[in-house]
């Protein structure tokens, strides 16, 4: 989940406090939710919500709905929207353009979980012309968000380009996020130097689910460069990440465990362990709304 919640300007808090002090500290993400303990995340930020409204600081309050959008995205309830809506709603009550920006932003990566790339397009270029009209500067995230819109396009190359430029952009906390793409990227390219290179250069993140991400992707590339004994070694790996993504209830890391399987599976020469998995995969993430991963499966699955 990645960071840049600021209060709004004019609306801080009183001499002597800080955020810390608040209901939702808005300066980074909660310690359940970098240890991956999503549903104890959720309860407490929803407990939290009532105490940032009475706060009267809309930051505090757009702040706390952008962290429940996001928990409930993990956990794979793409009703997420109602939270990314009400926080933009605040934003826009408070012409807070950073708010607005990511509002929109949020929105549009859940039309990508959804599969629906022309909704996504549509609200990066609503706040790219946002932007552009303000003459504000972008949000620190913006570039790794855009890169990620690129890549689900299938537009390699521009992902590539956007994610180089995100690496000096966002928040260190977020620095891993931005190498776990590039690798993603990389894969996709057939550039295995490059997306180990990329796997080295993330080190070891703070979040637990970019941690078990960056893992998936470690198997895949041995797997890819590697002979029948290293594709055994990735299946193993990624049976006991599939199980770690499992504990932690993160819908979309068992999502991209499961495809990477039948991947490899297939790749190994077990072809109907492969495709009954992936079939299932796509089965499951359609049932789910996930339509971006039934799309993947069926892709890789093939006719």
């Amino acid at each position: 989940m990645l960071t840049d919640l600021h209060p709004i300007p004019g609306q801080e808090l009183p001499a002597g406090a800080h955020y810390r002090d608040t209901p939702v500290d808005a300066t980074r993400i909660p310690e359940e939710l970098k240890l991956g303990e999503l549903h104890v995340a959720l309860r407490s930020t929803r407990e939290a919500l009532p105490l940032c409204q009475g706060t009267r600081l809309p930051g505090l309050q757009m702040d706390g709905w952008t962290l429940v959008g996001g928990i409930h995205r993990s956990l794979g309830e793409l009703d997420a929207e109602s939270s990314f809506r009400e926080q933009l709603r605040i934003s826009r009550e408070n012409k807070y353009m950073t708010g607005v920006i990511r509002g929109l932003t949020e929105l549009a990566e859940l039309s990508l979980a959804r599969g629906d790339l022309a909704q996504a397009r549509r609200l990066h270029d609503e706040a790219r012309a946002l932007l552009q009209e303000k003459k504000r500067r972008a949000p620190e995230d913006l570039a790794l968000r855009q890169a990620r819109l690129a890549f689900e396009e299938g537009h390699l190359e521009e992902a590539s380009r956007l994610a180089e430029a995100a690496v000096t952009t966002v928040q260190q906390l977020d620095v891993p996020e931005v190498h776990l793409l590039r690798a993603r990227i990389f894969l996709a390219l057939a550039q295995y130097k490059e997306a180990n290179v990329a796997l080295l250069e993330a080190g070891e993140p703070a979040v637990r689910m970019t941690w078990l991400a960056l893992r998936l992707q470690a198997a895949r590339l041995r797997a890819a460069r590697g002979g029948a004994s290293e594709r055994e070694a990735a299946l193993a790996s990624l049976r006991e990440l599939l199980g770690q993504a499992q504990e932690l209830g993160w819908l979309e890391g068992q999502y991209e465990a499961r495809l990477a399987l039948g991947e490899v599976e297939l790749a190994a020469g077990r072809r109907a362990a492969g495709l009954v998995r992936l079939k299932a995969l796509e089965r499951d993430a359609r049932k789910s709304g996930w339509e971006s991963w039934a799309r993947k499966a069926s892709l890789q699955a093939g006719p």
